[in-house]
């Protein structure tokens, strides 16, 4: 069971406002804030490890790929340093051996790390870009996918968990269906690391993707690609820096790439974001990923039990326990969802974000140490903007600051 009041004590940032936007940029915890200061002072007082200590550092970093493949039920050979999920678009869309025709199907609730690689590789490659419609049914969702695929489909490339209403892609199954069909599928996993537990190796996905600073708590930003071994070989390495290579030679023209996931790498890395990235995976392992699961789903429930009863909301977000996360949309009628979002932080500091991808509304992430007393204010508030709303006859853009109902 975890301790909400010592973990909210490790997050001071929590002091300052009702913050629900963790899927946005999550408040950075005592331990992983520590850390950064730890390597910043090192190389500020003795120097740049890589020279005082090359062999130590080089342990370092090594250890650390082996971590964290091991918070991800992954092999340190299948892990890949990034900047975070766009990194990974590039590599896998770009790398991906296409032809005129191929397809790739992505969801009607996609982030544009996804989005923007595909929409290039249309025009540029003349791919074509399916679209998943998501349901709040997992057989109809299974069943949508299995009818876009196609004997022209390449990559299923879909979220894990969605930005906007945080719905849970049942990715075990997507893959299974997937590789009946000879599909390869890749996840992006910016919400769903942190705050529900990730076993890559069981999912059986072919790529994963995710960043530091949502779920994970860590640093702005650092990311992670997962390649799954016997899948290293089928994408190019478009993006080639000296980190990639095994060898090389400019007059016999030799270049022979790392035989691991390493290959992918490329840029110089701020190993100080990594280090404290490996220190938020670890204090999270500690609290217990099962655990954290289980308190965000009660959490949930709590709000969503609010929010239904309060007149004109309605929820935007999947209701089935196995679909749904600790980010929780809903639409508030007659109001736009930016306006209900900027009246939320002018009238009690609560911290969410507006959703346009699939409709308009608001977006509150609950995590594991959001508070009671933070649900029920944005209940209170909320019920106060929805008062007058409905006093009102046209679409509200903005909310008076401080009215009451």
């Amino acid at each position: 069971m975890i301790d909400l009041a010592s973990v909210r004590a490790r997050i001071p940032a929590l002091e300052q406002s009702v913050y629900l936007n963790t899927g946005g940029v999550a408040p950075l915890p005592e331990p992983v804030y520590r850390r950064l200061m730890s390597e910043f002072d090192e190389r500020h007082l003795m120097g740049a490890p890589l020279n005082l200590r090359p062999r130590s550092f080089q342990e370092q970093k090594d250890r650390l790929r082996s971590e964290l493949a091991s918070f991800l039920g992954a092999r340190a050979e299948e892990i890949c340093f990034t900047r975070g999920v766009s990194d990974g678009a590039n590599i896998v869309l770009n790398g991906y051996p296409w032809k005129e025709g191929d397809e790739i199907i992505l969801t009607d609730e996609e982030y544009p790390s996804f989005i923007l690689p595909a929409l290039t590789l249309e025009k540029r490659r003349g791919i074509r870009i399916r679209v998943l419609k998501l349901v709040d049914d997992r057989a109809t969702l299974l069943q949508r996918l299995e009818d876009l695929l196609s004997p022209r489909t390449r990559l299923v490339a879909v979220s894990h968990v969605t930005t906007d209403s945080g719905f849970r892609l049942p990715a075990r199954a997507i893959c299974s269906l997937a590789h009946q069909a000879g599909v390869q599928v890749y996840f992006d996993g910016a919400q769903a690391v942190g705050q529900l537990p990730v076993d890559l190796d069981w999912i059986g996905c072919d790529y994963y993707s995710l960043l530091s600073y949502k779920w994970l708590l860590g640093p702005y930003s650092a990311g992670l690609l997962y390649v799954r071994r016997d899948r290293q070989e089928d994408l190019d390495v478009d993006w080639v820096g000296a980190r990639a290579t095994a060898s090389f030679d400019l007059k016999t023209r030799l270049l022979r790439l790392l035989p691991d996931a390493r290959r992918f790498e490329f840029g110089p890395f701020p190993w100080p974001l990594y280090f404290a990235l490996g220190d938020a995976a670890a204090w999270l392992s500690e609290l217990g990923l099962r655990d954290i699961e289980e308190e965000v789903q009660q959490k949930v429930e709590t709000l969503r039990t609010g929010l239904l009863a309060i007149p004109g909301v309605t929820i935007r977000s999947p209701a089935a326990r196995d679909l749904r996360t600790g980010m929780v949309a809903f639409s508030l009628a007659a109001a736009t969802g930016e306006a209900v979002s900027i009246a939320l932080r002018q009238r009690r500091n609560i911290i969410t974000r507006a959703t346009d991808v699939r409709f308009d509304g608001v977006r509150a992430c609950v995590a594991f140490y959001t508070s009671a007393d933070e649900i029920d204010a944005l209940l209170e508030c909320l019920s106060d903007l929805a008062a007058e709303a409905r006093r009102s006859t046209s679409i509200i853009t903005s909310f008076p600051q401080g009215a009451t109902p």
